[in-house]
């Protein structure tokens, strides 16, 4: 049906199927049309859905006539997506549920996490092979960090300390 413009309501007002759009599309375009004018949904004696979109600015002629192209164009992309959702639904489920099931990790017959065999049983938390766990006074020498280690003519070029 063709939408019907009051501009002194600040109103453009129409018709449509359920049985071209399902009610999740209009729900979904509705929404989306939240921020830009006050939408108004009801149905109607014949199975119809009556739409009413009021302006929360004062609109002309020509703008609540593109508000409902545009309410309608929102229509159209919300039925795809619909359709797209159930369509892809099972694969969707699919991919998530291997997700969640590789990041869950695996276990043995006893219920024990087997992450971490690859360590081995001689594995010792102590352990340091790539020499992370030294001390600071082990690495450099003494307590002064890593300026100490400058040879003497470094250290007499800065500012000089009286004792």
């Amino acid at each position: 049906m063709t939408p019907t413009v009051n501009t002194k309501k600040n109103e453009v007002k129409w018709d449509i199927g359920t049985g071209t759009y399902p009610m999740d599309a209009v729900y979904g375009a509705s929404y989306v049309f939240c921020d830009q004018c006050y939408v108004y949904l009801d149905k109607t004696a014949d199975k119809r859905i009556l739409i009413v979109l009021q302006g929360k600015e004062t609109l002309d002629r020509a703008g609540l006539e593109s508000l409902a192209g545009n309410f309608s164009n929102e229509l159209l992309h919300q039925v795809l997506r619909t359709r797209i959702a159930k369509r892809t639904g099972k694969v969707r489920e699919m991919i998530i549920g291997r997700a969640l099931f590789s990041a869950e990790g695996t276990t043995d017959d006893y219920g024990h996490d087997d992450d971490f065999d690859d360590l081995g049983d001689d594995a010792d938390y102590l352990d340091d092979p790539l020499g992370i766990a030294v001390p600071w006074e082990e690495k450099y020498g003494s307590d002064e960090g890593p300026d100490s280690q400058k040879d003497d003519s470094q250290k007499d070029s800065g500012d000089k300390k009286e004792k």
